[in-house]
């Protein structure tokens, strides 16, 4: 860790200037998954200050551990990511000198498939798919291929309102399993009269 100090010397006389340095320390822990407590190697380890600015980060290793170093004393926000699970954040506190234990365990992110077709279940290509929290804020926007089908990873267990555009528009309620297991849902389009 740097330390700065201001100094003023005078030419004349000799200065006495006692400078202390304190220890650093930093998180450490492991990633593993909630389901299994099986370890999750690679994943996104992000240290950040009280401003929100990055000040350390690191990917776990094969036996799922991470440690971020020399960091000055003080509270710290640990987010863990990595594919298929739910994003993990925690607070490390860091005190003079020491390592701190953050472990993160992660959720299995939840997904969403199905198809979009017309009553006569033909596909529907190039219709965005909405789906829409609880407080009906858009979490993901996928359009479906030429087969009609789309795929929302990423998701928690919740429940959505998954809205298909179309002639017009179709809405619909689903309950999305937090298992890692993909729900689904085929929707439907009707022409307006």
């Amino acid at each position: 860790m740097t330390r700065v100090a201001t100094l003023a010397l005078r030419a004349d006389e000799p200065v006495d200037f006692d400078l202390v340095l304190s220890g650093d320390g930093g998180p450490y822990g492991t990633a593993r998954a909630e389901s299994d407590s099986a370890p999750v190697a690679a994943a996104l380890v992000v240290t950040t200050d009280e401003r929100g600015e990055t000040v350390g980060s690191t990917l776990t290793d094969t036996d799922d551990g991470h440690a971020l170093p020399h960091l000055p004393p003080d509270a710290y926000t640990l987010t863990t990511s990595a594919e298929g699970f739910q994003p993990y954040a925690g607070q490390a506190h860091v005190a003079n000198g020491t390592a701190t234990l953050q472990d993160a365990v992660l959720r299995s992110a939840a997904a969403l498939t199905g198809t979009v077709g017309d009553t006569d279940r033909l596909p529907r290509e190039r219709r965005p798919r909405h789906p829409l929290d609880q407080v009906g804020n858009v979490v993901a926007v996928h359009t479906t291929g030429s087969d009609g089908a789309y795929a929302l990873a990423g998701l928690s267990g919740a429940t959505y309102t998954v809205i298909a555009s179309g002639y017009p528009p179709v809405s619909q309620p689903v309950t999305v399993a937090g298992s890692g297991n993909p729900s689904d849902l085929d929707i439907a389009l009707t022409y307006g009269d």
